[in-house]
């Protein structure tokens, strides 16, 4: 074999074929002593143990197109234009990042390497969310043994806040409100809309982000559970608990109040109450963990995860 061939089957080898959404490193948490955790289906009624690595994930769920000027140009107009600096740089960064992969995706195509064209093609988007997935075991150590030290540190934090919102974001049920809203609008909105998700999650869970590390009403929060009825989580784990009551369409702002279960015994809270302060463990009563497990139930798309 030779070293280009060898180049290329490595290339396919890495390929990742069946993306999870909701990551196995975290479903973890809800595993019993053989690696298996409960699941049921919310379609037939079935509940069922399995392995991590046999739910929350689609193939090529990632999988990206490549993007046209006009696209580029339309999400720059909605999300990225009205920035100021820093924050402008950074959603830029996004841009540039999926803008090059197009440009070198398009160049492997011109001198006919699909090895590497196929692997910008379907792992860009699932390396990226790899690289912040490695995080999750030290932000949930951090989160139960709750060390306000480490949370102190601003990059901890931003880096922490930003992955809940992509978690929010990146699921087929958020994906779906995604085509729906633009297909309510219908027209070029609807067109330019098309196959921009990749992207466009990106940006929004930085801007949002943002805006909650800027705020002074925005607080996070854990929320410990020791009543003996176990957090469950679901393949949309972290729900924006203000749409459970208000109802599931776009919410302002000050609608924003995401829960996020980290493991059955402990999660986060991201709210503007004024009742809460930034870092202050709260710890719940029965009917506080009944009700946040019933608002996972109801935003679930189709199976909730209980620890067996």
């Amino acid at each position: 074999m030779s070293e280009f061939e060898e180049v290329e089957k490595k290339l396919e080898d890495d390929i990742v074929r069946r993306q999870h959404y909701v990551p196995r490193c975290y479903l973890k948490a809800w595993v019993d002593v053989n690696e298996h955790l409960e699941c049921q289906d919310k379609t037939n009624g079935n509940t069922f143990t399995t392995k991590v690595e046999n739910v929350a994930n689609q193939q090529y769920f990632y999988k990206t197109t490549p993007l046209t000027g006009e696209q580029l140009n339309f999400l720059y107009r909605a999300w990225i234009e009205d920035s100021q600096e820093p924050l402008k740089g950074l959603l830029m960064g996004w841009l540039k990042c999926f803008s090059l992969k197009d440009e070198f995706w398009a160049f492997c195509k011109q001198v006919k390497w699909e090895a590497a064209a196929n692997w910008l093609e379907k792992n860009t988007e699932e390396k990226l969310f790899s690289v912040i997935e490695g995080k999750i075991p030290e932000w949930r150590t951090n989160i139960e043994s709750f060390s306000p030290s480490y949370w102190s540190i601003e990059d901890n934090e931003m880096e922490f806040i930003l992955w809940v919102v992509l978690q929010y974001i990146r699921t087929p049920l958020m994906q779906e409100k995604y085509i729906s809203c633009a297909k309510q609008v219908g027209g070029e909105i609807e067109r330019l809309s098309l196959n921009t998700q990749n992207v466009y999650r990106w940006i929004f869970a930085t801007r949002l982000a943002h805006n909650i590390i800027m705020s002074d009403d925005m607080k996070i929060f854990p929320l410990v559970n020791k009543t003996g009825t176990l957090f469950i989580t679901s393949d949309q784990p972290v729900v924006n608990v203000c749409a459970s009551y208000k109802g599931k369409g776009e919410l302002t702002y000050k609608d924003l109040e995401l829960y996020y279960p980290m493991s059955p015994e402990v999660a986060i809270l991201i709210s503007p109450r004024e009742c809460y302060t930034k870092w202050m463990p709260i710890s719940l009563n029965q009917v506080q963990v009944d009700y946040y497990n019933k608002v996972i139930e109801q935003m679930s798309q189709r199976f909730i995860f209980k620890k067996p």
